[in-house]
């Protein structure tokens, strides 16, 4: 995560544009850190509540106090989005806070890559587990809720991976076609 003073600066260059966005509410897996945080950051100054995620609770935590203390309205769940139940858990626990989901951001991503012949069962299996298996079930999830609703947007984010194997890719390059395709 970027120093707190650097944060802070990046917080104030953006000059909202979208007022339509204010008091919605976004779940952003995968936001404690790298592009999930960026897209925090972005939706928070917005104006939007912002729910921060990942899998471990102190990056949750320490993203979530960075942008409150900028002001926005952010709810900490540190949840493995790879696992039913703590989808499930990830969205209750919204609902119990604001009461609805106008934006799903399916970010979070288990990034590590080998060469074919030196990956084995346990990485693709995490992999199937938290690139794919996890933005579909958060999909599904949200769905029904933005079903409810009338409304809402759901957004994957992809990777250059997706479009073609990379010698030292897999099976990231893999999982990130899927959520292409």
């Amino acid at each position: 995560m970027p120093q707190m003073q650097e944060l802070a600066s990046m917080y104030e260059a953006i000059r909202p544009r979208y007022p339509e966005l204010a008091d919605q509410v976004a779940i952003v897996t995968g936001s404690s850190r790298g592009i999930g945080l960026g897209i925090a950051l972005r939706l928070a100054r917005e104006g939007m509540r912002v729910v921060v995620n990942s899998r471990s609770p102190e990056a949750v935590e320490t993203a979530a106090a960075a942008l409150r203390s900028f002001g926005a309205t952010v709810l900490a769940v540190p949840a493995d989005v790879g696992l039913t139940s703590e989808v499930d858990r990830l969205f209750d626990t919204t609902l119990q806070a604001f009461g609805r989901v106008d934006l799903l951001i399916n970010n979070a991503a288990d990034v590590r890559r080998g060469r074919f012949l030196e990956i084995d069962e346990a990485l693709l299996d995490a992999q199937l587990a938290g690139n794919i298996r996890g933005p579909y079930v958060c999909s599904h999830r949200a769905a029904e809720i933005m079903r409810r609703a009338g409304a809402g947007n759901i957004i994957h984010i992809s990777s250059v991976g997706g479009l073609r194997a990379h010698w030292q890719g897999l099976p990231y390059d893999l999982t990130k076609g899927a959520i292409d395709a």
